[in-house]
């Protein structure tokens, strides 16, 4: 994906360097699971991680100018994961390699199981839209562009871990058009990157 798009006053485009320090305040606000422990620093530092790797894909939704949301996902991720954890190993080995139970109340709060989701699956790795700018459509529209960026990758669905009990998240996937089934751990959404996109969410 090239170019943002807009919807309802709401622009989505790809993550850049200059949107780190306002990501990172976000991200700060809603605490999400991953790299909670680490807090700021480990924000950054996945981040960063995520726009030199070739296999890191975040987009963010801005209303004015401001960051209001944001996905952050990954195409092969084991090896995305495995070499955040060799280049940060401090940070990663207690976020990436261990199961957590704590959720985070933000909107779609996917865990990290360690199972296959194929060569053509892209995992969602975290979805996050800020308290105030929720019911506005921002994880919807936030998806629809993630699903551009990985049809774009070769991708043939996407794929995201939801914790038992996070009803935020199980509707937000389940509006924003995903199929949802029960798991050991939760839910497993997926959805085909070549179905119709829903328009709520």
């Amino acid at each position: 994906m090239d170019r943002g798009q807009q919807l309802s006053g709401i622009t989505c485009r790809p993550l850049t360097g200059a949107d780190i320090p306002d990501l990172v305040d976000l991200l700060t606000q809603l605490r999400p699971t991953i790299l909670r422990q680490s807090g700021r620093r480990g924000y950054r530092a996945l981040l960063k991680h995520i726009l030199a790797n070739r296999d890191g894909l975040a987009i963010v939704a801005l209303d004015g100018g401001r960051i209001i949301g944001y996905v952050l996902g990954a195409r092969h991720w084991s090896r995305f994961k495995g070499r955040f954890v060799l280049r940060h190993p401090l940070l990663g080995i207690g976020s990436f390699a261990r199961r957590r139970r704590d959720r985070a109340d933000d909107v779609g709060e996917p865990d990290f199981p360690e199972r296959s989701d194929g060569p053509e699956s892209g995992r969602i790795i975290h979805v996050g839209v800020a308290s105030g700018a929720r019911r506005r459509g921002v994880g919807g529209a936030l998806y629809r562009a993630m699903a551009r960026a990985m049809s774009e990758l070769g991708l043939a669905r996407m794929v995201a871990h939801i914790d038992q009990g996070n009803e935020a998240s199980l509707s937000l996937h389940r509006a924003a058009g995903w199929t949802v089934t029960p798991a050991p751990d939760g839910f497993l959404a997926t959805r085909g990157l070549h179905e119709p996109a829903a328009d709520d969410g």
